[in-house]
Order: structure tokens, then C-alpha cells, then sequence
């Protein structure tokens, strides 16, 4: 059985907020973005950081997962081993270190993208012509499991991610691959995603392995406190520990804005005017995350769908809830405001792939795609 529960696409587009009022997706594709470019693991740190104290815990480690196999795992299959061993380890402990470990290594290994877009994009779109040679040893096969394998034998690579798609929730088919591939095939119960996994495999089976490298023990405890000095702290009088007030939180913990580069992806903003949002909804869409609703929840409210409002029933909690999480984002300055409501720009994968990895890529992918 799964240690996760695979989070819903839908669920997904819903704008929510996160720990200092940033859009949650536009977090998780930040980080990404921060990670594969390797300029700065001050910035990853930040970002994986309120993405995991937003209350989403396991979802950190799911993300971690997935990134691996999209961008990681082709150049280094052995490395899928640590992060096990990380992940177990933080179960253990629920130390966080060993979240931030692990964005350590990623930060510095080789990535790739090609099983990013076939899982992604071409996993319902094949473009390429499969030989049906014939592979009657393998006995009685469905049309697409011949597809499939005569696939693999022919390495095409598209139609290979096609094709297992389509039969991913087939019961033989890692013994049927096993075959193909004439090795073992374990899957990995940290992460859910078989079909994720299996076209690793797959395209990992035809890649010529680049140098290991070793991977750091842990992150140092100087930059752990780093890190854990973006946590708020802030007294019953409104006033945090540095005695500035509580509507100063922003200003002080928004250390990175989002990226203006993600528009080829799918983003809750979408047709929304988020400005209004931000500056008038934002506590309405700040209880959609764990940590918010937690402490929304500790109070008598109601919540209100139609005018996006949350009402406080006693007037007392209401003083008491704003003096601690006052956050006024509509009085901020329009920096501190814009690192989470800039402008982000359309953008297609091309040139999104193209800048993070300096390639060429030759096909204009304009279709937006939900990560």
C-alpha cells in the first residue's frame, strides 16, 4: 500500500495560499525552476521550506519523488537509494533536515528533461510509427501490449510512453516487462505513480549513465538556522519578537518572489483577477491550505463561498485571531505585494525547457500542462 495519497489535478487548479500568502502552485513550479538552474540553494531551500510549513509534509516528499524520476533519474538511477534512505529517515525523526538534504543533492546532479515530456506531453500524443514485428513468443498479448513492446524493441521513445499509459493498470505488465528488459523490476512504495516509474525504467534501460557523483550526508546547521529563520514569531499583542507588528510579516519573511517564467504551465491564477484576491479574499483562500484552516479552525467562524469571506461569530476571537495573523496584505508596498501577484507572462515549454537546460528543442509545445 502507498505512503501517499496522490493529490487531485483538480484540487490542484484551486488558488490556494500558503504560509506567507504566495499562490501554492506558483510555489512548487518556482522551486522547480530554482532547482534545475542550480544559481542559488538558498532560494531552493525557501521554497520547498514553505511549501512543507504551509502543512504540506508529505506532499514535499511526493514532489521531491516526482522530480526525481521527471528531471534526476535518467542520469542517475542509483540516487532514487538515498532518497529512501532520506525519506525513511525523516518518518523516523520528522526532521526536516533531511528534506533539505535531499534538494542539497538534487541542486548539484545532472538532470534531464526527457521524462518530462513524455509523461507530461506525449503520453497522449504519439507521433511516431511503431513495426509490428513479430513477438509471438511472448504468447497471447492485447494490441497495445504488442504496441508497447515492439516500441520498446524499436526505442521509440514516444510511443513508448504512449502505449504504457494505456496499459499502466495492466496486473502482468512489469512481468511482461521484466521480460523485454531481461532484469528485475522493483517498484518504489515511497512514491505511487507505477506508470511514472516503469517509463524510467523503460527510458533509463536505452541511457548511458553519466559519472556518480557522491552525495552530501545532510544540510550544515548553519544553514538549517537560516532557513528556520523565516518561521514567524509573533506575540498575543500583535507584535513579533523583534517588536515590529504583525503586519509587518511579509515585508520580513518574502525573501524570493515567484517566477515570471512558468506560464507554460497551468496555473490557478488563471482567469482570475488575482490582485482583488489577494488584497480582499486572501483569507478566503488562505484557509484552503492545512496550516490556515488549522488556525482559522481554533475559532468560531463561518465561511461564506459566495463573497469569499470567512465571518467571525465572536467578536473577541476576531481581535484576538487578527492581532496574531494581521498580515494586511492589501497595505503592503507593490514589491513585497508583486512577489506573489506579478505579472507572469505567457510561455511555452520550448522556451521554457530551452532556457533552464541551454538546449535547442526543436518542437514548439504550446499546450499548457498541469504539474
Amino acid at each position: 500500500m502507498d505512503i501517499f495519497t496522490y493529490y487531485n489535478v483538480n484540487k490542484n487548479m484551486i488558488l490556494t495560499f500558503t504560509r506567507y500568502l504566495y499562490n501554492k502552485d506558483e510555489v512548487k513550479l518556482t522551486f522547480i525552476e530554482c532547482l534545475l538552474k542550480q544559481e542559488n540553494l538558498d532560494e531552493c531551500y525557501f521554497w520547498i521550506y514553505e511549501y512543507y510549513k504551509t502543512g504540506y509534509v508529505r506532499e514535499s516528499w511526493e514532489l521531491l519523488y516526482k522530480i526525481y524520476y521527471d528531471f534526476y533519474s535518467l542520469k542517475n538511477p542509483k540516487m532514487e537509494k538515498k532518497i529512501d534512505n532520506y525519506y525513511k529517515k525523516w518518518e523516523e525523526t520528522k526532521d526536516i533536515k533531511f528534506m533539505l538534504g535531499m534538494v542539497k543533492n538534487l541542486f548539484r546532479f545532472d538532470k534531464d528533461y526527457t521524462i518530462f515530456l513524455l509523461r507530461s506531453y506525449y503520453y497522449k500524443r504519439n507521433t511516431e510509427v511503431v513495426k509490428n514485428n513479430d513477438i509471438t513468443d511472448l504468447g497471447e498479448l492485447s494490441s497495445n501490449e504488442k504496441l508497447l513492446i515492439n516500441a520498446i524493441k524499436q526505442r521509440k521513445q514516444i510511443a513508448i510512453s504512449y502505449y504504457l499509459k494505456k496499459i499502466k493498470d495492466n496486473k502482468k505488465i512489469i512481468k511482461l516487462l521484466e521480460k523485454i528488459l531481461k532484469r528485475k523490476i522493483t517498484i518504489n512504495e515511497c512514491y505511487n505513480d507505477i506508470y511514472h516509474q516503469l517509463l524510467s525504467i523503460i527510458i533509463g534501460s536505452f541511457e548511458i549513465i553519466s559519472k556518480k557523483k557522491i552525495c552530501y550526508k545532510i544540510v550544515l546547521k548553519k544553514e538549517l538556522k537560516k532557513i528556520k529563520d523565516t518561521d514567524e514569531s509573533c506575540r498575543k499583542d500583535g507584535r513579533q519578537e523583534d517588536v515590529s507588528y504583525v503586519y509587518k510579516t511579509l515585508s520580513k519573511r518574502r525573501k524570493y518572489g515567484i517566477s515570471s517564467n512558468i506560464g507554460c504551465f497551468n496555473l490557478s491564477r488563471d482567469n482570475l483577477d488575482l490582485n482583488n484576491e489577494f488584497w480582499y479574499h486572501w483569507e478566503y483562500y488562505a484557509y484552503k491550505s492545512p496550516l490556515w484552516k488549522n488556525r482559522f479552525d481554533k475559532c468560531k467562524i463561518k465561511i461564506n463561498d459566495e463573497k469569499k469571506t470567512i465571518n467571525f461569530k465572536d467578536e473577541d476571537e476576531y481581535e484576538e485571531f487578527y492581532e496574531e495573523y494581521g498580515y494586511e496584505p492589501d497595505e503592503q508596498s507593490k514589491e513585497i505585494q508583486e512577489k506573489s501577484t506579478k505579472v507572469i507572462e505567457k510561455n511555452t515549454l520550448k522556451n521554457w525547457i530551452n532556457e533552464i537546460f541551454k538546449t535547442k528543442l526543436t518542437k514548439n509545445i504550446r499546450v499548457k500542462i498541469v504539474y
